[in-house]
This record gives C-alpha cells, structure tokens and sequence, in this order.
C-alpha cells in the first residue's frame, strides 16, 4: 500500500476536496506518512506481547519517546525548515514509529536474553487460576446490555470447558 500510495496520493486525496492546493499539499505529506503504517504495524505488535507479559510500561516508554523526541520536534521543524512542501512533515510520524520499533526490538533483545520472556517467569497470573468460568459471548452481550437481536446472532449452544494443563498452558475445548 505504502508503494502504490506514491501514485496514486493526488486521487486518493481529491476524493475529499476540490482545491487543488490542497490536493498537491495533502499528496505530499500523505506520500510520507504512509510508511508510519508499516512501522506502526511492528510496534504495536510488539506493545500486545509486551502487555501479555505485564510489561505494558514498555508501550508507554516508547510512545511517549517517540512522540517527545521524534513526532513532535520532527514536525515542527519540518514545518520551519520546508515551509513550500509537506513531505518531511509527514515523514515526522514514521520516524518516531521507527523509534519505537527501534526501542521495542531492544526491549525485547534484553528481555528475553535475561530470561524474562520465559513461560514460567511470566508474570502472568492466568496460569495459575484454576476452575476458571469461560462466558458464552451472548452472556458477554447481556452484561454489556447488547440488543437481543445481536446477542442471538453471537449466541452458540456450545458449553466451553477450561482445564490447566500440566505445562501451564491453557487447552480449551468446545
């Protein structure tokens, strides 16, 4: 996508307005913000698996380093420093996202060189319930107050059965 955007930005934006200012403007800047899409792809890959082991701190850091040291100045100084074009603004965004990408791929070197990542050393306490109750989703619906309607669309007549198995992993079985 990020490719094809390259040429087709101008078409892609008149869709939203008939100033050709704008067009020119908005192809220029939407040419270099498409690759955010590529690294926001990585990181936030990487946030979920940090979060599953109970390390969403991690997501945070990298976030808020992206956005204070790179998004931020990046555009504001694009802004000053090519006044006529909006490209290295747009480029502002998948520089930070590449910090981020950067950070997490450290994060996660170090991690799991220091064993942290392993099963057994996660703090994860899902491995250790036991007799869990999994909820049918129409039950789901009914606490979140979803139309009936909705409910028996998702509604299965199936009984889910939870069961810890020896290596701590959970097998579910329908």
């Amino acid at each position: 996508i990020s490719i094809i955007m390259q040429f087709i930005a101008g078409p892609v934006v008149g869709l939203f307005t008939e100033n050709a200012k704008v067009i020119v403007l908005g192809s220029q800047y939407i040419r270099g913000y498409i690759f955010d899409c590529i690294f926001a792809g990585i990181h936030f890959s990487f946030t979920g698996y940090f979060c599953a082991y109970g390390k969403s701190y991690i997501g945070f850091i990298h976030n808020m380093a992206a956005i204070v040291l790179v998004r931020v100045p990046g555009s504001y100084l694009a802004s000053r420093m090519f006044a006529d074009t909006l490209l290295p603004m747009g480029l502002a965004a998948p520089a930070g996202s590449f910090l981020s990408v950067i950070i997490c791929v450290a994060a996660f070197i170090w991690l799991k060189n220091s064993g942290k990542l392993d099963v057994h050393n996660a703090d994860n306490r899902a491995y250790e319930v036991d007799n869990a109750k999994l909820f049918l989703i129409g039950e789901v619906a009914k606490m979140y107050r979803i139309s009936m309607g909705t409910r028996r669309h998702y509604e299965q007549p199936y009984f889910y059965e939870l069961k810890v198995a020896k290596n701590n992993f959970f097998n579910v079985k329908c």
